[in-house]
């Protein structure tokens, strides 16, 4: 904040610079900040009898001519018992508390007092913050330097250079802090260069998701998320993001555990409700030779790319708890029990049995035994059994859909044999969507139809029974089984059987009333004993995995994958994934808020919120520059008190940050084509 008075007419603002004041100022004008101990003594545990001693410490501060004040309580300060410590320590808090950034080039430091520091200057930063005054006075501790530290500047002279955005990358490297990320990595022997990498690749996939080449761009050229870890912007190449993404590729199934673990711990989430469902995820190019990229069935209808299989399970909250890749061309029905038997190993639910639910594709009978041997519960689509009889028990259940745009009937059914509940649905809205569907596959089949007999009509057509034969059997490949509600007939040249000259059709109204009739309906079947609208509430959860996969296919571009070979595609899928769980936490808390907006959005937002280095001229033409971040605006503010941050982030000084791009030698960085 920069306090300022105008002279009329005066060719020079004078300024009370406070934050370069108290950069440049030398000590001996300001005085320095210290920490001291005090000796107590304290009753021993379980024994008021006998006392002991016990060192608390208190980071203090002395200013020219004024007494000594306590900045900050700090407690015991477990681990710093050496002097050396305590003395880096200080120095990295009041470089924090003085200028709002950790200079390391100045003091190097060690990452853990780095983090410790943080976290106490939070608590500095919060007191502060709660104490302010209503009006605009200049705090106590910053008065005095105001009045020893003036600075005449041209008021024209004043320049805003190098703005990264910073609002979207300090909430995800918040959320990642509390994943206990970095924690992870250094248990697997990481170094802390290392880890800053991987945080940054994380981070990036969120914000901007992107191929490695464009991420290195974008780190470098428009985001401040290296001002958060303390490297150098210019080492994010991206021959480092490759590296970086295959080594978490490798560890990523331990990563996902950790996680899990972590978010049920942290948040307390129930995580006895579990949806699983499967979708694809397709590339651009030939990959030859892979050994998971296939031409399958395409849920996106790219039947021209190969395809991988994605399978996630999900909480009704929609936090991961265990995804699997599969080969493009596998089956739904045969990857749920390697996939639930995965998840056998972590720690119970807390109310002991599990409940799953899926979809039609998943199951059958194989399945839904193994579920129940393995102490799941589960809620399922049943598949046609033909012309299976269901007798009605007890009275319809008549609801709203959660838009409260249509009706739904809900009816508890029993079938021959059968133990589970089943719940037959009737929804006027599903009804509407597939006669729509099926009407205009009607449509399209006769359509097809009239061309084949205009064909054979028409000169040059064609007319020989054999080709005729395979035009009806592709229409009828295309018609999605419309075909078996139409009987088609042809006739002959009496002289020549191989060639034909005519052709009709009716519809086969039986047919079409079997098919039209049973548009709206399903049946739900659970082996959980309970009414027809708690089941069908239940069952309404695979929205939720319905709703990630939108997520990771449109908000951080899981797809295409434009990688040549798996291992590359399999670490480009593995850190988009990661970047899921950043995604999924933090929307998770902004909805435990009352929050409820896509990512995307809540990226938009917060990329208002930009560092930027400001710089002024003196009258005496020297130049003072300093780097800061702006205020976040009211939606920002209203998302970072909902995520508990800070308003602006702690970042490190970074001499790449801080220059100025006309004052660099060289020409000028070119375009380059992302790929």
């Amino acid at each position: 904040m920069f306090f300022h008075s105008v002279t009329r007419g005066s060719p020079a603002l004078v300024v009370p610079a406070i934050v370069l004041a108290i950069v440049h100022a030398k000590r001996d004008i300001w005085g320095t900040m210290y920490i001291k101990r005090k000796k107590e003594w304290v009753y021993r545990d379980g024994d008021r009898t006998v006392k002991v001693p016990r060192y608390v410490y208190r980071l203090c501060e002395k200013l020219p001519g004024q007494k000594e004040t306590t900045v900050l309580w700090l407690g015991e300060l477990e681990g710093f018992e050496a002097k050396a410590d305590r003395d880096e320590l200080c120095r990295t808090l009041e470089s924090l508390i003085t200028t709002g950034q950790f200079q390391p080039d100045l003091f190097g430091g060690r990452e853990w007092i780095h983090e410790r520091a943080m976290a106490l200057y939070s608590e500095w930063k919060a007191k502060e913050d709660s104490s302010v005054p209503a009006s605009p006075k200049v705090p106590a501790r910053q008065k005095d330097l105001v009045e020893k530290e003036l600075m005449t500047i041209r008021k024209s002279s004043f320049r805003t250079l190098q703005s990264r955005s910073v609002g979207a990358e300090h909430i995800c490297y918040s959320t990642l802090k509390d994943l206990g990320l970095a924690d992870f990595l250094r248990e697997r022997g990481w170094s802390d260069k290392k880890i800053k990498y991987a945080m940054i690749q994380v981070i990036a996939r969120s914000v901007h998701p992107a191929s490695e080449l464009a991420t290195a761009n974008y780190v470098q050229q428009n985001s401040a998320v290296c001002e958060l870890l303390g490297v150098d912007p210019a080492k994010v190449t991206k021959d480092v993001l490759y590296s970086s993404a295959k080594s978490l590729e490798k560890l990523y199934s331990d990563i996902e555990d950790f996680f899990h673990r972590r978010v049920v711990s942290l948040f307390d989430v129930d995580d006895s409700i579990l949806v699983m469902d499967l979708t694809n995820v397709f590339m651009e190019g030939r990959m030859e030779g892979s050994g998971v990229f296939k031409y399958g069935r395409s849920k996106e209808k790219r039947y021209d790319c190969k395809i991988v299989g994605l399978a996630a399970v999900v909480t009704e909250k929609g936090l991961l708890v265990r995804t699997r890749l599969f080969a493009g061309n596998i089956q739904d029905v045969t990857t749920l029990q390697g996939v639930m038997a995965s998840i056998g190993g972590q720690d119970p639910a807390p109310e002991g049995r599990r409940t799953v639910i899926i979809d039609s594709g998943f199951c059958s009978a194989d399945n839904l035994k193994w579920l129940k041997e393995n102490n799941y519960d589960y809620i399922t689509v049943r598949r046609s059994h033909g012309d299976e009889e269901l007798t009605p028990e007890g009275e319809p259940v008549a609801i709203r859909d959660r838009d409260d745009s249509y009706d739904i009937t809900l009816q508890k059914v029993k079938a021959a044999g059968e133990q589970d509940t089943l719940v037959l649905v009737k929804s006027d809205g599903k009804r509407a969507k597939e006669r729509g569907m099926d009407s205009r596959l009607v449509q399209n089949y006769e359509d097809g139809l009239k061309a084949i007999k205009a064909g054979i009509g028409k000169k040059g057509g064609t007319k020989k029974r054999d080709k005729v034969l395979q035009r009806l059997g592709r229409l009828k490949e295309r018609s999605r089984g419309i075909h078996s509600c139409f009987r088609v007939e042809f006739t002959y040249d009496k002289d020549n059987t191989d060639r034909v000259t005519g052709m009709t059709w009716e519809a086969d109204a039986e047919a079409m009333e079997e098919r039209f009739g049973g548009h709206g309906q399903y049946v739900i079947q659970s082996s959980i004993s309970d009414g027809a609208k708690p089941i069908w509430d239940l069952y309404n959860s695979i929205r939720i995995v319905e709703e990630a996969y939108k997520t990771l296919k449109l908000d951080l571009e899981i797809r295409p994958v434009y990688h040549k070979t798996d291992k590359g595609a399999e670490a480009h899928i593995a850190l988009a994934l990661m970047a899921y769980w950043v995604v999924s936490v933090t929307l998770y808390r902004l909805k435990e808020s009352g929050i409820t907006v896509r990512w995307k959005r809540i990226v938009e937002i917060a990329n208002s919120q930009q560092r930027v280095t400001v710089a002024v001229e003196r009258q005496d033409g020297k130049e003072y520059r300093t780097r800061t971040t702006t205020e976040p605006e009211a939606l920002l503010s209203e998302i970072q008190r909902s995520l508990g941050i800070s308003p602006k982030p702690v970042c490190f000084f970074v001499k790449q940050a801080a220059q100025n791009t006309e004052t660099i030698k060289g020409p000028p960085p070119k375009l380059q084509r992302d790929g």
